[in-house]
């Protein structure tokens, strides 16, 4: 697809809620989009530029035969007060 083509909302102005550098540029480059409040959503070129640093990443690793392990980002209170501690799930797979 052309870069034309993509849905990119650029602004002029920094939003005034933004306080960090890279947020900033971010949301002034059409990356990252707010939904609510202190929730963002990855725009088209944003989510292509996250998979590509991904990519770079894991690449990296398999050169240092490092293990890529997956983890969730976010997890609502109620869930991971009824979870077991990690020792204690580390202690049952070992065994």
């Amino acid at each position: 697809m052309r870069l034309t083509r993509y849905f990119l909302p650029v602004a002029k102005e920094t939003p005034a809620d933004a306080q960090i550098v890279s947020h900033k540029l971010m949301l002034r480059a059409g990356l990252i989009r707010q939904t609510a409040a202190g929730i963002y959503a990855w725009l088209p070129l944003g989510h292509r530029v996250l998979r590509r640093i991904e990519q770079i990443v894991r690449e990296e690793q398999d050169k240092a035969g490092a293990v890529c392990r997956a983890r969730s980002t976010i997890s609502s209170g109620s869930s991971a007060t009824r979870s077991a501690p990690a020792s204690a799930s580390c202690a049952a797979a070992n065994s």
